[in-house]
């Protein structure tokens, strides 16, 4: 049987795997690759941005406490941020910018966005 400490193991070929989901009027799409030689997962995440920020999390259930949240903008000088913590509650994320991330990519034009990063599959 499959370890379940290894995702790898568990996800198996999984790749190219996307989700949308309708927030306030404005399609979130996201979308993942699992890189099990590299123990990484990368999303890219497409939206509109209208208030400047954009966020997406994940946990076992549908609420904002207790959420590995990720919050993606750009800074002033147009450079793509993205910043990992953990939700409390409804509000910013505690934790460090691009903490556990690398390789963050985005693109604007006009409020339509796509922020790319990636992330260890185990944190």
């Amino acid at each position: 049987p499959p370890d379940p400490n290894d995702p790898c193991a568990l996800l198996g070929a999984f790749d190219g795997v996307g989700h949308t989901e309708q927030l306030g009027g404005d399609p979130v799409n996201i979308n993942w690759r699992i890189n099990c030689l590299a123990k990484e997962i990368e999303f890219t995440v497409e939206s509109t941005l209208p208030d400047g920020w954009l966020a997406i999390g994940f946990n076992t259930q549908n609420v904002m406490p207790g959420t590995d949240a990720y919050q993606m903008w750009f800074a002033a000088d147009g450079t793509p941020r993205v910043q990992n913590g953990f939700s409390a509650g409804k509000g910013a994320p505690a934790g460090g910018q691009n903490e556990l991330l690398n390789a963050v990519t985005g693109e604007r034009n006009g409020d339509n966005v796509k922020f790319t990063f990636k992330r260890p599959l185990s944190p």
